[in-house]
């Protein structure tokens, strides 16, 4: 039988920590919870629940202070979590089920997903993986002052350790715009990392975080001079480095610089091609200057990836919903709702929970044809499974300025019960070829210049020299929450009715879950924001 360790390191949590041990109280055999100088009652809290509380004082070192917890762990295995955390209840049997499996026996570590609420809590989801999962042995030990990291220890021991990548989630509010202004979270971490950098002043991981770090505060500039810092001294295969180029260019932007930012995507993508998330902000980077044409060719080659595998950080929605959403909204500023409708159609199959997707295609059904086409599209096109579901149709037509389509659409629910599934599916999805050539036919019909120049699926046409794969196979940081303010993430249900969302119609065939997969040698995907707000 495996044990499981819970090991956390906090300050002044009264308020977060109950959630966080509640979540993992059924799963975890012992809770190691060190304190690094709590005023507010949060080791009592943390009692109170069973837990063994370490006080240890705080030395401005994250990893100092998580060593110290390991030295009281007794479990076969470490379960790392902080207090603005919590386990996914859904996932807890899952996690129990992981343990017990014999396949575990062969390997080292292993990743969850952080599941990130950023801005203000209705700015949307970041998921990024996130190595909390390790064997409990003498050398595993964190290393940096910040953005604290295992995987070095690991493979250090055993340099051809596997380490596993789940789909188990964790969510975490720490990222919401109150908690990092109330906490100095990122007045800290600058001043731990320029002290980190005076040891190792080219250390590209430091440039990095210290750039994500500048971009939260609200220095472009900044950023993006420390990004270039990093970008000159990484390796290409260094599992961060499509976050530098992603965040450079971000930060290019946002200091006035487009071109600047357009120029940092096209060397980004030329050498990691594979990644959505680069063409998908390349197409945003467009979008915002007026080339529509250009933002559709990177919209599309992002929506033709589709989304990124498990272990590869990214903005929920991208490569799928959010950059559907995307495509539908510049179809409907160049004058083609039809297709605009469409790819709304699309994204909503890819999210039935997701309200904007819903919110987007009423709108241009209204758009295109008043309440009575809104109405059409809600009953014929839209399938819901319970009361709930229904008004959120409902409440979507009435915020699109289509009253009496919702009063009509109630009427009809309340009389007939759920819609029937009529009329003709999309043409964008998965049709016989795959998402490739749904791409492909639905923009067949275009002619411009973009399109013909070969670049729009550079990526799946391998057509730029150099480029870098997947790079899950470098050794680098574990953790990566990202930056931005993507719409509520992608719906995991695989397109099914469930309660309380709306499908398109027939829904999307069923995701398959991503397991456990192996990843020999697998250091991680990058830390921008890693666990940042536990103890100092």
């Amino acid at each position: 039988m495996v044990r499981l360790t819970l090991a956390m390191i906090v300050r002044n949590e009264a308020g977060r920590l109950s959630r966080a041990l509640q979540s993992v109280r059924d799963v975890v055999d012992e809770m190691i919870v060190v304190d690094t100088g709590s005023t507010d009652g949060t080791p009592e809290i943390a009692r109170a629940h069973g837990a063994r509380v370490v006080a240890v004082p705080w030395q401005d070192d994250f990893s100092a202070a998580r060593n110290a917890g390991l030295e009281f762990a007794r479990g076969d295995w470490v379960f790392v979590l902080d207090a603005d955390e919590w386990l996914e209840p859904a996932d807890r049997g899952r996690l129990k089920a992981l343990l017990w499996s014999p396949a575990l026996a062969a390997y080292e570590g292993g990743f969850v997903q952080i599941w990130n609420r950023l801005g203000d809590g209705r700015e949307g989801v970041a998921v990024h993986p996130a190595l909390r999962l390790f064997r409990n042995r003498p050398e595993h030990r964190f290393s940096g002052r910040v953005h604290e990291q295992i995987a070095a220890a690991i493979f250090r021991r055993k340099p051809d350790a596997a380490l596993f990548v789940s789909d188990i989630r964790v969510h975490h509010d720490g990222y919401l715009r109150d908690v990092v202004r109330l906490r100095g979270k990122i007045e800290r971490n600058e001043r731990l990392l320029r002290q980190a950098l005076l040891a190792a002043p080219d250390d590209p991981f430091l440039w990095y975080n210290l750039g994500v770090e500048a971009l939260r505060r609200g220095a472009a500039a900044e950023a993006a001079q420390a990004f270039v810092r990093a970008r000159e001294t990484m390796a290409p295969a260094v599992s961060f480095a499509p976050l530098v180029y992603k965040y450079e260019a971000l930060a290019r932007r946002l200091a006035g610089d487009p071109d600047g930012a357009r120029a940092v995507l096209e060397a980004g993508c030329r050498r990691y091609p594979h990644h959505p998330d680069l063409w998908h902000l390349w197409g945003e980077i467009e979008a915002a200057v007026g080339r529509l044409w250009a933002a559709e060719a990177a919209y599309a080659t992002a929506y033709a990836l589709g989304p990124a595998p498990p272990g590869v950080p990214t903005e929920a929605g991208v490569g799928g919903a959010r950059t559907a959403a995307a495509l539908a909204r510049l179809r409907a500023a160049l004058g083609d709702l039809a297709g605009a409708r469409r790819w709304a159609g699309e994204a909503l199959r890819q999210a039935p929970g997701d309200g904007r997707a819903l919110g987007l295609l009423i709108r241009l059904a209204v758009v295109a044809g008043g309440e009575r086409e809104a109405v059409r599209t809600a009953v014929r096109l839209l399938r819901v499974r319970d009361a709930q579901a229904a008004e959120r149709v409902a409440g979507a037509l009435r915020a699109a300025g289509a009253p009496r389509a919702a009063a009509v659409y109630v009427r009809y629910v309340r009389r007939f019960g759920s819609p029937a599934v009529q009329g003709a599916r999309p043409p964008v999805g998965r049709p016989p070829g795959g998402r490739l050539w749904a791409v492909e036919r639905w923009l067949a019909g275009v002619r411009h210049p973009a399109w013909r120049t070969g670049t729009v699926l550079a990526a799946r046409l391998s057509l730029f020299d150099g480029a870098t794969p997947w790079i899950e196979g470098a050794h680098g940081a574990e953790d990566s929450p990202v930056a931005g303010g993507p719409p509520s993430g992608e719906d995991r249900s695989g397109g099914l009715p469930l309660s309380g969302r709306v499908a398109w119609d027939g829904g999307r065939p069923g995701v398959p879950a991503a397991g456990v997969r192996k990843e020999g040698g697998m250091g991680g995907a990058a830390d921008d924001f890693a666990r940042d707000d536990r103890a100092g």
